[in-house]
């Protein structure tokens, strides 16, 4: 692509002729597909295709933690608490757009999806859970992969509301959700504005205009569909431009401003491992890794491997350096003495900028409580060296225990 090659950069004219300079882009190769970014400090306007928090678009915030690190949602869950602007239109801040932190650089939405799949126990794996073959993705153990939502039912989402009064957990039921809706109204104290939440497991996002997008589920003996239509687009992570589900998926129900019926007026996707194992993942290639390390547990398990329960964990929030400085590793394995194992995820071996990134987050990593070793994976490597490695890593650990 000559723009990439020869490292020229586009402007956009989304901000206006006044914006000096204009939100600038430059193609950039990415996880093996070229991607547009940003670059500089000028904004796109919000209805630009090419706006983007500023962190999502670089990954996973590292380094000296800002004024407020991204952590679980305390307190209230239904966010929407003045009556919207019309979201249908493309304006800026409508509430159609995902809330965000200044503080974090996290959507609010998507840091409401992570505490819920946090509480729900969906973000470690042990090797009881599943199944895994040579060759073959890991499968789940469980009866029903999808009973952990149930813990979300007695969550408080504000004052006097359950989640089970105001929510769903199944994309299908969701339409039900949104007719139901008008006569929960009474139920909201006088100052929250009524409107609803759905947290659950969605196969397909679509892009139908630059006004509308479409959660997805599909499943059940006929291969059935439901489709449910989201005001504006359905908000995913920096790293899953063109990726394929399933997601994670949460939406916030409202009324618009003029309207006389509920409509899904926000939502935010984040990708899992596969239908079977929701193990949330960040990116297509997070995916290779994961089943990598599934099959490694397993194999750590049995009784001609290690005779070890290793665990496998998915953060989806940094923690902290005594220091105060950010860490946010990609995979954890926790070892039965609950000293643990870093993976990281290398997506961007061709990319100066995102090595250096990596260099100076890795060794800080490395600090934190109970690390005895930071690993890379190289998606499209040789395996066996990596599998080999962990092996002697866990292996040494159980003896000196």
């Amino acid at each position: 692509m000559d723009l990439r090659d020869h490292q020229h950069w586009l402007a956009c004219a989304c901000a206006g002729e006044d914006a000096d300079p204009p939100p600038l882009m430059a193609p950039r190769l990415r996880e093996g597909q070229i991607h547009v970014w940003r670059h500089g400090e000028t904004p796109h306007a919000a209805d630009c295709p090419f706006w983007v928090e500023a962190s999502q678009a670089e990954g996973k915030h590292e380094g000296p933690a800002p004024t407020a690190v991204a952590s679980t949602a305390a307190g209230p869950w239904l966010l929407l608490r003045q009556p919207a602007s019309d979201v249908s239109a493309p304006a800026p801040k409508t509430s159609g757009e995902a809330p965000h932190s200044t503080a974090s650089n996290v959507p609010a939405i998507a840091r409401l999806l992570f505490t819920a799949l946090t509480d729900a126990d969906y973000t470690v794996v042990s090797p009881d859970d599943i199944v895994t073959a040579r060759d073959q993705p890991a499968r789940s153990r469980l009866k029903d992969s999808y009973a952990g939502l149930d813990a979300l039912r007695g969550r408080e989402v504000a004052p006097g509301l359950r989640f089970r009064d105001v929510g769903c957990t199944y994309l299908p039921a969701l339409p039900r959700l949104l007719h139901t809706m008008s006569g929960l109204e009474a139920k909201f104290p006088a100052n929250l504005r009524p409107q609803g939440l759905f947290v659950g497991v969605v196969h397909e996002v679509a892009r139908v205009s630059a006004n509308e997008g479409q959660l997805v589920w599909q499943g059940g003996a006929e291969n059935r569909a439901a489709v449910v239509g989201v005001r504006g687009s359905v908000k995913l992570p920096g790293r899953t431009s063109g990726q394929q589900g399933p997601y994670w998926a949460i939406a916030q129900v409202a009324k618009p401003k003029g309207e006389n019926r509920y409509v899904v007026v926000n939502a935010y996707a984040h990708p899992c491992l596969s239908k079977s194992v929701l193990l949330p993942v960040d990116s297509a290639l997070e995916r290779e890794t994961a089943e990598l390390l599934l099959a490694q547990m397993t194999y750590w398990a049995r009784e001609n491997g290690l005779g070890l329960k290793v665990q496998l964990e998915k953060p989806l929030f940094p923690e902290l350096l005594a220091d105060g400085t950010a860490c946010h590793p990609d995979f954890i394995l926790w070892l039965p003495d609950r000293k643990r194992i870093l993976v990281e995820t290398m997506g961007m071996t061709n990319d100066p900028d995102y090595l250096a990134s990596k260099a100076r987050t890795h060794p800080r990593m490395r600090q934190l409580p109970g690390v005895i070793a930071l690993v890379e994976h190289h998606p499209g490597d040789d395996p066996v060296k990596l599998q080999r490695m962990l092996t002697a890593i866990v292996a040494r650990n159980a003896k000196t225990h």
